[in-house]
């Protein structure tokens, strides 16, 4: 009996970041038009990539906890990429909105619905008047 494998393709961005990976087995009807056929003799189990020689786990996370993508394409490999790339790519990212108070919105929300109530009964003792 043959042995059967799974491809598995990963996807690229203008960097060369990869910044997708999946294995056909996971989704068969995928569309691969701009991926890359990373590994045609891949496992039964989920994507993986080999960086410096290494298998990565299955599917393996591809940015850091702050969106900064791990891995890059060379053009024939994957390679993870520098700790000095790495943090070049989180000095480049524009500073967080800053959140709003959750306390704050809800006494926010909570007066703009009694300032909706007394126009909304100023608006009835006009209408009252009026009759």
């Amino acid at each position: 009996m043959d042995k059967q494998y799974n491809k598995h393709y990963i996807v690229v961005n203008d960097n060369g970041y990869i910044i997708d990976i999946w294995s056909d087995n996971q989704a068969p009807n995928r569309p691969t038009d701009n991926a890359i056929l990373y590994n045609g003799k891949g496992g039964i189990g989920g994507a993986r990539l080999i960086v410096d020689g290494v298998q990565t786990e299955e599917n393996p996370q591809l940015t850091t906890d702050d969106g900064v993508y791990l891995y890059k394409w060379t053009g024939k490999k994957a390679v993870r990429r520098t700790d000095k790339e790495i943090e070049a790519d989180r000095a480049a990212q524009p500073e967080p909105i800053p959140q709003p108070d959750i306390p704050t919105l809800i006494k926010t929300i909570s007066d703009l619905g009694q300032q909706l109530t007394d126009t909304q009964m100023a608006l009835c003792e006009i209408y009252e008047g009026m009759v």
